[in-house]
């Protein structure tokens, strides 16, 4: 994996955290 693949994945699973907790709000 390269840095930049790293930072994507990161990325990705912190907008899924948070949309699954604006999920859960409603």
């Amino acid at each position: 994996m390269t840095v930049s693949q790293v930072t994507d994945e990161l990325l990705y699973k912190g907008l899924v955290e948070a949309y699954e907790l604006e999920e859960l709000d409603e």
